[in-house]
C-alpha cells in the first residue's frame, strides 16, 4: 500500500472483493459504463496493472485499469468518484500505474474523448502526447483522440 499525502487517501492493488465498489464508480463516471463482468475479467487478467484508491475510512473512491502488451501497456480506465476529483487522485493512479509497470513496458497508451478536456490536461500534464483520433470509437460513434507516454528504452 501506497500512503500519497493527499489527505490521508492509499493506493494499492485491487481484490476481487472490490468490485462492486469499482463498478459504482465506473457507473457515475461514464454515460457507458464498463459491466462488472468485464471489469472483474481486466482484475483477473491484470493484477498487477489494477489500482484502487481507499479514503481513510477504508471507502474505495477510484481506480485505474491497464494491461500489459509486451513492451507496452494500454491504460483502460481510469476513474474517481465525483465528490473527489480535482484532487490528485486521478494523477496519482496513473503515477502508480507508470511505477509499477518499471522497466518491462517503453510506452503507454491510452483513448480519451476529445471534449474531455480535465482528462486531456491531467493525461499532458504526466507527459502523454496526442498521436491522432481513432473515429467511431465510442458505443454513440464519437471519436476517440489517442495518446502515449514513452518511456525508457529497454
Amino acid at each position: 500500500m501506497v500512503r500519497t499525502g493527499l489527505n490521508g487517501i492509499r493506493l494499492r492493488l485491487a481484490h476481487r472483493l472490490d468490485l462492486g465498489a469499482i463498478s459504482k464508480i465506473e457507473e457515475l463516471s461514464f454515460p457507458d459504463p464498463y459491466p462488472q463482468k468485464l471489469l472483474a475479467n481486466l482484475l483477473h487478467e491484470n493484477p498487477k496493472t489494477f489500482f484502487v484508491t481507499e479514503a481513510q475510512d477504508g471507502t474505495i473512491i477510484g481506480y485505474c485499469a491497464a494491461v500489459e502488451e509486451v513492451t507496452r501497456a494500454h491504460l483502460i480506465s481510469i476513474a474517481v468518484l465525483p465528490q473527489y476529483r480535482r484532487q490528485g487522485i486521478g494523477k496519482a493512479l496513473v503515477r502508480v500505474l507508470i511505477s509499477s509497470l518499471g522497466p518491462r513496458v517503453t510506452e503507454v497508451r491510452l483513448e480519451v474523448k476529445g471534449g474531455n478536456i480535465e482528462a486531456r490536461k491531467l493525461y499532458e500534464s504526466l507527459g502523454f502526447r496526442s498521436e491522432g483520433l481513432i473515429e467511431g470509437y465510442y458505443g454513440n460513434g464519437s471519436a476517440a483522440l489517442e495518446m502515449r507516454l514513452k518511456l525508457h528504452k529497454r
